[in-house]
């Protein structure tokens, strides 16, 4: 039978810290979020086979948030986030589930690494929350074993 878990129990946390150390800090109202892996594939066809070139895997996280006006010491605002990206700042960046039940931590969804916030954006509506999105872009290995 399967285990189902709620998105709710996955996070992803962010520290200035490139070894992920100290200081992981989460993102303050996060709506939603997901994670990307990917990797080019070039084929070759040739008269004796078609032969595969697998190019170096790329990541990314996208993720949505409310802005909050009072943000604990552990989360990250959006002017943290708008900060990291203008200043250029290599992070490394933790994207997990929480344990639920019989499953442990990061077995179900695990990613670490190093990368930079590659986009963020925020949207003011009228007569609606403030919110925000941002990229997180992993340059580098992309580890996915807990």
């Amino acid at each position: 039978m399967a285990t189902e878990l709620l998105g709710s129990i996955v996070t992803l946390q962010i520290s200035t810290d490139t070894t992920g150390a100290t200081g992981l800090k989460t993102i303050t109202c996060e709506e939603s979020s997901d994670f990307n892996l990917s990797a080019n594939v070039n084929i070759t066809k040739t008269k004796c086979g078609s032969f595969a070139a697998v190019d170096i895997p790329e990541g990314t996280i996208n993720f949505s948030g409310v802005v909050n006006g009072a943000p604990s010491g552990t989360e990250l605002s959006f002017n943290d986030l708008a900060g990291y990206t203008n200043n250029k700042t290599k992070l490394y960046a933790k994207y997990q589930n929480a344990i639920s039940g019989s499953v442990a931590v990061g077995t179900a969804v695990f990613a670490t690494g190093v990368g930079y916030f590659s986009s963020v954006q925020v949207t003011a509506a009228e007569g609606d929350l403030i919110k925000f999105t941002a990229t997180f872009t992993f340059s580098g290995t992309i580890d996915t074993t807990v």
